[in-house]
């Protein structure tokens, strides 16, 4: 995969091409569900269709989106887009100093990464929305990699801001949010104990509920009969996605730090995520 800094549209072409579609997408999930794992090759998958896609590291907890692309070295991102933002000099030199360009053979698309989770006061849902009304003008997507922590009234002796505001902000506020978790009887336990506040949180927007390394070795043959008949009854949803257990391919990625796309592209978890594009529309 080949790495470069970022160059955002001119001013010019900002105004002239500003998409009429924009979608912003959020990716949240239970602890250790995969959600960064799914926000970034959502990213490479909506790119290859010719989209221009912007993935912002967002977690505020624990960004993982550099490490998981090996970039020992990388811009600090977030924070000072966040602070140009606030000051109103969020310029395309200023852009493309702090994002990079993700390419591979297939797809090339934009990446902000994380901030140090000790600056995430800096971090705020009027800041993040000028970031975005300054950033996104030249892209079709921009997919929000989120932390799991959304607790209410969480405070810091030091600071009068509650810890999870910003996320519960970003889970209420995005056009479409992907929720999900793990295939085994601990994600799913923790993804039920959250999902009434998550509902009191999203209310009716749209929400796509997906089942990440799902297989049949935990919950047994009838596995998938018994998610959708417990997710039915307890929180009266159904899943509308399935992602399969594909470790050989995780694996592969992370060491060669590339989306699937970039180093298997002919793995089932590739081609399920591709489908998810495709089946739910999401490119449009």
């Amino acid at each position: 995969m080949t790495l470069t800094l970022g160059a955002p549209p001119t001013r010019r072409s900002q105004r002239n091409s500003k998409p009429k579609n924009l979608r912003v997408i959020t990716v949240w999930g239970t602890q250790g569900s995969g959600k960064s794992t799914i926000a970034l090759n959502l990213a490479a998958e909506l790119a290859k269709t010719k989209a221009k896609v912007l993935l912002i590291d967002a977690d505020i907890h624990s960004p993982s989106q550099t490490i998981a692309l090996s970039l020992a070295e990388h811009p600090a991102g977030l924070a000072p887009m966040l602070r140009f933002a606030r000051q109103n000099r969020l310029n395309p030199e200023e852009f493309e100093s702090q994002s990079m360009t993700l390419k591979t053979a297939q797809t090339s698309f934009a990446l902000i990464p994380g901030i140090n989770p000790t600056r995430w006061p800096e971090v705020t849902p009027h800041v993040f929305e000028l970031l975005l009304n300054h950033t996104t003008q030249g892209f079709d997507f921009v997919i929000i990699d989120t932390a799991t922590n959304i607790e209410p009234h969480i405070y810091s002796h030091t600071q009068p801001l509650e810890r999870n505001e910003f996320t519960r902000w970003l889970l209420k506020s995005s056009e479409l949010l992907i929720a999900t978790f793990t295939a085994d009887p601990v994600s799913i336990a923790r993804f039920l104990t959250l999902e009434p506040e998550l509902q009191e949180i999203r209310q009716d927007k749209p929400t796509l509920l997906i089942a990440n390394k799902y297989r049949t070795s935990t919950l047994g043959s009838t596995a998938k009969r018994q998610l959708e008949q417990t997710f039915k009854t307890l929180t009266n949803k159904k899943i509308d996605h399935y992602l399969p257990n594909d470790p050989k391919a995780q694996d592969a990625a992370l060491k060669n730090g590339t989306p699937l796309i970039g180093i298997r592209s002919k793995s089932p978890l590739r081609k399920a995520i591709a489908q998810l594009v495709r089946e739910k529309k999401l490119a449009g």
